[in-house]
């Protein structure tokens, strides 16, 4: 469980989009009614991603947060840009060559 203080760092950067902070870059969110899920991951450069998916669930404005962390081995970011280079995701592939 993460106290308000943490959450309301997460609702600043909810409003950022693809954003990059310290190390952590979003990977996807979604929210639908009162619930919010956002996914950061963090690439260990030849090992794999640390995973961090923060729940918010808000039925009665007090922001209930549920925030787990997996490390996802073998594992690295890409991004995916559109025909003018602008970033417009991202997505976790397998870098594994046996």
């Amino acid at each position: 469980m993460v106290d308000c203080k943490q959450s309301e760092i997460h609702f600043e950067i909810m409003d950022q989009g693809l954003f990059e902070k310290d190390g952590w870059k979003l990977l996807s969110s979604h929210g639908q009614g009162a619930v919010y899920t956002e996914t950061l991951v963090m690439e260990i450069p030849k090992s794999g991603c640390v995973m961090r998916t923060i729940t918010i669930v808000d039925p009665d404005e007090l922001h209930h947060i549920v925030d787990s962390i997996a490390f996802v081995p073998w594992a690295k970011i890409e991004e995916i840009h559109d025909d003018k280079g602008n970033l417009t995701g991202r997505k976790l592939i397998n870098f594994n060559t046996f």
